[in-house]
């Protein structure tokens, strides 16, 4: 009974936390210069900016890796267009 409400709450908390998120995201979108915040949010949370990493892994049974390069590279060939987070199921 605990863990199921403990559940409960996890997942209410997950739900409205990234509802938080994403209308700050949108209310960000509505700036100029957002795709450079963007760009700026996801350097802090991922911290894939200053060095190359090995991205591996198993996708359908498959092995797969790739290399990320430090994404302060990215913005010559790509840009953020948006960021978008999603509820974690509790568990």
């Amino acid at each position: 009974m605990i863990i199921y409400i403990n559940v409960i709450i996890q997942e209410a908390l997950s739900t409205k936390s990234s509802e938080i998120f994403n209308e700050q995201i949108s209310e960000l979108k509505k700036g100029e210069n957002y795709k450079k915040i963007f760009e700026l949010i996801f350097h802090d949370f991922f911290r894939v900016n200053a060095v190359r990493y090995i991205l591996a892994g198993i996708d359908k049974g498959e092995p797969f890796a790739i290399i990320l390069n430090p994404s302060s590279e990215w913005s010559k060939g790509y840009e953020f267009l948006d960021i978008q987070a999603l509820p974690k199921d509790a568990g």
